[in-house]
């Protein structure tokens, strides 16, 4: 995870990963082992270097398929 995120900015990664992943991921806002390994795995499914750190291309990468994810779902969005 990357460092100075908040409990709030890491339980929604942990959330992301669990809806985008179908994991049990605990939703807690720690950063521990079992997050970091959901990042790295993320990663490596979006061909990023799996370093476990949520960097701005991470966090690109989670935010358009977190939309995506939506988008086919048919809920809309107020802002889309």
């Amino acid at each position: 995870m990357e460092l100075g995120m908040s409990k709030h900015e890491i339980s929604f990664v942990q959330a992301t990963l669990a809806l985008l992943q179908h994991s049990d991921l605990k939703i807690d806002g720690i950063a521990g082992d079992q997050t970091t390994e959901a990042v790295r795995k993320f990663q490596v499914h979006h061909r990023e270097t799996p370093t476990g750190i949520v960097t701005e291309d991470t966090m690109d990468a989670m935010l358009k398929e977190l939309k995506d994810w939506n988008k086919n779902r048919n809920w809309v969005h107020p802002d889309d």
